[in-house]
């Protein structure tokens, strides 16, 4: 996973449930998280450049996550 090239800074977490997001989005919710909604509104109509780059590192995070998995299936380590 610290192989995926990344633009952003992310976090994340596992609790109960998985927790991958950019950093920024996590410090803008709050302490609790409450504001989550907020500021995920407010970072996607306010700042698309940081929209595209999220997109972007996600989809090589979700990848290396499917090739973690597929090694694991095989067998193989690394």
């Amino acid at each position: 996973m610290r192989e995926a090239p990344k633009r952003l800074q992310w976090t994340f977490k596992s609790t109960k449930t998985w927790l991958i997001a950019p950093t920024r989005l996590i410090e803008e919710s709050g302490p609790d998280g409450r504001e989550f909604d907020e500021a995920m509104l407010s970072i996607t109509e306010g700042d698309q450049e940081f929209c595209a780059a999220a997109a972007e590192d996600l989809e090589r995070i979700l990848h290396a996550l499917e090739s973690v998995t597929e090694r694991g299936e095989s067998g193989g380590t690394r």
